[in-house]
């Protein structure tokens, strides 16, 4: 009988390692795309700002902001690199910045600091990395707080769908010879955290 209660209280602490263990691994997983933020750096180029971070785990794409130091609305594009390129830049000014990660399934991650840096023209490095876009412009809705857009390949089946506080759109890395067909429509906040869409 001793003995029994002896395996006995030796299997039980082998089951109560075994949880911690488990318990252990779960929580030190791989950081995925909903929580991690983006470490980002920027650089001066010869013909704009480079902002630059490392790949999150997960991240099917980048959301972008930026803006002017001076001003407080921000901009916002997509990409599916872990760089951008911040064109249009004006020497002497300063330049704010901000990365988001967004998962395949949509889940927005963590943002990154923001970082600042003033934009002066650096004749050494002639190229900014730049990938053409295609870039959508619409007008602004009254109440809307929201746009979403659905885009839609001709190499795809189905919509991909993305939202916007801004009144423009941005698609970087943009393949060539294929047709990017897009549509837009407002989005209004309602109460308990519901949203009802426009046209």
């Amino acid at each position: 009988m001793r003995k029994f209660r002896a395996i006995i209280s030796v299997l039980l602490a082998l089951v109560l390692v075994v949880s911690v263990i488990t318990i252990a691994v779960v929580s030190t997983g791989v950081v995925s795309a909903a929580s991690a933020a983006p470490s980002l750096s920027l650089s001066n180029k010869h013909n704009g700002i480079r902002g630059e971070w490392e790949a999150v785990s997960g991240a099917s794409h980048y959301i972008v902001y930026y803006r002017r130091a001076s001003e407080s609305r921000w901009s916002s594009d997509i990409t599916y690199n872990n760089y951008y390129p911040l064109l249009d830049t004006e020497p002497g000014t300063l330049y704010c910045m901000q990365v988001q990660s967004v998962a395949a399934d949509g889940t927005a991650g963590s943002y990154s600091r923001v970082k600042s840096l003033t934009f002066i023209p650096r004749a050494d490095i002639k190229s900014l990395y730049y990938n053409v876009g295609n870039r959508i412009v619409w007008d602004t809705v009254a109440g809307a707080n929201l746009y979403q857009i659905a885009r839609k390949t001709s190499a795809d089946s189905t919509y991909t769908y993305y939202t916007t506080e801004q009144t423009s759109f941005t698609e970087m890395s943009i393949v060539p010879d294929i047709t990017y067909t897009y549509q837009v429509r407002a989005a209004y906040a309602t109460e308990h955290n519901g949203t009802a869409y426009g046209a």
